[in-house]
């Protein structure tokens, strides 16, 4: 979670500090890369405890042969196709408008 939510250069803070540059308001971008990473960080050690109370839940969820083990990866792909689809539908509607 480190890895991806911080210690790699978060290009959207590039993005809004390049913008702040450009508006010359240097300052109001440096408040808002660290509005975004204190609440980047809250979420982070939310979801670290979350996950230390459930361990319990979530060990007997993985156990090998469960049925989760079998379902969760079709479930979270046709997930993700369904917002991919949704997506494309919506890009094709507001093209076609």
């Amino acid at each position: 979670m480190g890895v991806s939510g911080g210690l790699v250069p978060c290009p959207e803070a590039l993005g809004v500090m390049l913008f702040a540059i450009g508006l010359d308001r240097i300052g109001l971008g440096l408040a808002l890369i660290l509005a975004f990473s204190f609440g980047l960080a809250a979420v982070l050690i939310a979801i670290g405890i979350l996950l230390v109370r459930c361990k319990s839940g979530l060990d007997r969820l993985g156990k090998p042969g469960s049925p989760w083990q079998r379902l969760l990866p079709l479930v979270s792909a046709a997930v993700v196709t369904l917002f991919g689809v949704g997506i494309m539908v919506n890009g094709l509607l507001a093209y076609a408008a």
